[in-house]
């Protein structure tokens, strides 16, 4: 009698890790295809290699959350957005606030940080506006935090 293998009760999801990065020296977002042509690669755990073995020092991989804005754009970690929550089930208006994409290693998630100096707790997401990134775009985080 010959044995089979068992069938995983959940069988494995591919997650295929989408991402781009910035580079601190050019001051620039780069594309997958831009790192290849640069020789740089990723390795499914986030570590970069650049032809010659040397790690480059200047870039953070920035990893696609699985979230989309509402007009269907790939939303990743940095990226600053405009967002209109409800605030309480009862209200019927959106607020606008201000998030920033972050990924939370102690809930291994990503999450739309509400940037604010009070304590907000949003009832639920309804409009996500993609309005720039912290890295290329500073200046409008820090605007956000006077």
């Amino acid at each position: 009698m010959e044995s089979q293998t068992p069938k995983p009760i959940n069988p494995p999801v591919e997650f295929n890790r989408t991402y781009k990065a910035f580079d601190f020296t050019s001051k620039k977002v780069l594309s997958p295809q831009e790192l290849e042509t640069l020789g740089i690669a990723i390795s499914p755990t986030g570590k970069i290699y650049q032809a010659g073995g040397l790690p480059p020092m200047s870039l953070k991989i920035l990893f696609f959350s699985g979230m989309h804005s509402s007009k269907g754009l790939p939303l990743f970690e940095g990226d600053i957005c405009k967002i209109g929550v409800k605030m309480h089930p009862d209200l019927p208006s959106l607020t606008e606030k201000w998030a920033v994409v972050r990924w939370i290693p102690q809930r291994t998630c990503f999450t739309l940080q509400i940037v604010s100096s009070q304590k907000d707790v949003a009832f639920e997401v309804r409009e996500v506006e993609l309005m720039g990134n912290e890295y290329e775009n500073p200046q409008l985080l820090e605007n956000l935090l006077k």
